[in-house]
């Protein structure tokens, strides 16, 4: 083997290397949208303290964010938050009252939250789910 192919192999194999380790640091980093809260389920149409859906988190850096609610298609349904400056770690708490940017009432089904982190350049659909369903006692049982 000539010196040229071993000194090739060698800077393949540190390279290699390197990118696991790398790989690794940015897969145990920090979330850039951290401790999203959700409830499992909410009913709009009813009184009391779940008939909304109330949801938090912070950011790792400081940042404009849009947050809105997604349908399963992941078609937006609501805004609600629109280019508000969060400061990083800061918690953004929000409510959705199950109605959509067109002010009617959104159908039963499971929504998750997509996040515009302006500066970063970078959308996100968090992976929380939560279901909007009708009144309490109406409509199929919830199986998660």
């Amino acid at each position: 083997m000539t010196r040229l192919a071993r000194t090739s192999f060698a800077v393949l194999v540190l390279a290699t290397i390197g990118a696991f380790f790398l790989a690794q640091r940015l897969k145990h980093g920090p979330a850039l949208v951290q401790h999203l809260k959700t409830t499992s389920v909410f009913y709009p149409q009813a009184a009391g303290e779940r008939s909304s859906e109330q949801l938090s988190f912070h950011i790792k850096r400081t940042d404009l964010v849009t947050v809105w609610v997604v349908d399963e298609q992941g078609q937006n349904v609501a805004t609600l938050a629109r280019s508000v400056l969060l400061r990083a770690y800061r918690k953004l708490s929000l409510v959705w009252d199950g109605r959509g940017d067109d002010r009617r009432l959104a159908p039963n089904g499971l929504y998750r939250v997509r996040v515009r982190l302006a500066r970063q350049h970078r959308t996100l659909l968090l992976p929380n789910e939560f279901r909007l369903a009708g009144a309490p006692g109406t409509g199929p049982a919830i199986h998660r």
